[in-house]
């Protein structure tokens, strides 16, 4: 039996560990399998003479993740470019969602309070939040969409069933039942919520494997 690491790239929340932990666990030759999300690691333990790592790469990639052998320092430095560039990333995404999710809290919520009357409010509101659904959002589309594919469902799949429920019925009473409330502020808000956790999360993985890289750096060269 042999053991080896895996660098997995592309996880969006605890239940795609889940998922690659299973397939890797039912693969013929592998006695044991382990994911994390939080390091984005995994360990398996497999019979050579039945499956190679090559092997093992392609189950985790026919799953929509990337995926590396080893947890040599070219891997841990190569993840943390990728890292930092993911982080930029969401930074500019949340920053975009957030330009529009403040006036849309403000004319949704606080200019309700304090009475104060927007003509074309509606409209309005249904403008600020179609970039935020589409664009700041369009990654849970695309997490929720290979989820489908691997017959599961995700934090993805919650946040893009969610949103776009609150956004398409909101269209709906906009131009078919103008009387009733809508709630673009919602989705927008929402979306620009999890985009501030994302940050946040992809910060902490960093700084994660900023830690691990020293602690490589620290072991004996003989």
């Amino acid at each position: 039996m042999k053991k080896t690491e895996l660098t997995i790239s592309g996880m969006h929340c605890a239940s795609c560990s889940t998922l690659l932990t299973r397939a890797l666990s039912k693969a013929g030759g592998v006695s044991e399998a382990n994911v994390n999300y939080g390091t984005g690691r995994g360990t398996v333990v497999f019979d050579e003479k039945k499956i190679s790592e090559k092997e093992l790469v392609e189950i985790v990639k026919k799953k929509g993740y990337g995926a590396e052998i080893g947890l040599s320092k070219e891997n841990l430095e190569k993840q943390e470019k990728m890292q930092e560039k993911e982080i930029k990333r969401i930074k500019y995404l949340f920053i975009f969602s957030l330009v529009f999710a403040i006036p849309s809290f403000m004319i949704a919520m606080v200019f309700m309070w304090l009475n104060i009357m927007i003509p074309y409010k509606e409209y309005i509101l249904w403008l600020l939040a179609t970039p935020v659904q589409f664009f700041a959002g369009w990654q849970f589309y695309k997490g929720a969409w290979v989820a489908l594919k691997n017959k599961t469902s995700n934090m993805d799949t919650l946040i893009a069933v969610g949103t776009s429920a609150a956004y398409f019925y909101s269209v709906y009473t906009l131009f078919f039942d103008p009387g009733s409330s809508q709630y673009f502020e919602i989705s927008a808000i929402l979306i620009t919520l999890v985009l501030m956790g994302k940050m946040l999360e992809a910060i902490a993985k960093g700084k994660t494997s900023e830690a691990i890289k020293k602690l490589m750096n620290l072991s004996p060269k003989t």
